[in-house]
């Protein structure tokens, strides 16, 4: 390749790197959201209230049982560990990704509340891979947990 073709190249690569990791300065302006309304429909009486442990259409996914013993990795008589891996702890983007953990955070809460999984608490361990550590992280959690559930790393 000649000279002047490599520095065409050399110039292009540069403009559109500079121009997928450029920023224009500005900052947005503020938009303006209407103000929230009163619902003027009633709820439907024929709608029965949602059971403890059921989960959308599913019936029974979290509430008391007699499960016992360990009968897999992460799983004892009293609790079930799951884990889960995001970024939220990563120097360039802090908190990447936190609403993951947040997610689980509900859901854990919500089922234990409901009576854990056939009477097993579950107990979350939060992976943070900080960008560039998710496979020692899923290394750790595939040695622990039982399962993985809603990743989120880079």
């Amino acid at each position: 390749m000649s000279t002047a073709r490599r520095a065409i190249c050399v110039l292009l690569i540069s403009a559109v790197a500079g121009a997928a990791c450029g920023g224009s300065g500005e900052q947005a302006a503020p938009t303006t959201a209407a103000a929230p309304t009163e619902s003027t429909v009633a709820p439907d009486p024929g709608t029965a209230p949602v059971a403890a442990g059921n989960f959308g259409d599913l019936v029974g996914v979290c509430g008391p049982g007699s499960a016992k013993g360990a009968t897999a990795q992460g799983v004892t008589d009293s609790q079930i560990e799951v884990g889960t891996v995001s970024d939220p702890g990563n120097s360039i983007i802090p908190g990447l990704n936190q609403e993951l953990f947040d997610a689980a955070d509900a859901f854990v809460g919500w089922c234990n509340g409901a009576g854990g999984i056939l009477g097993r608490t579950i107990k979350l361990n939060k992976r943070d891979a900080k960008l560039m550590e998710a496979g020692p992280r899923t290394v750790e959690a595939c040695q622990t947990d039982f399962m993985l559930v809603g990743n989120g790393a880079a």
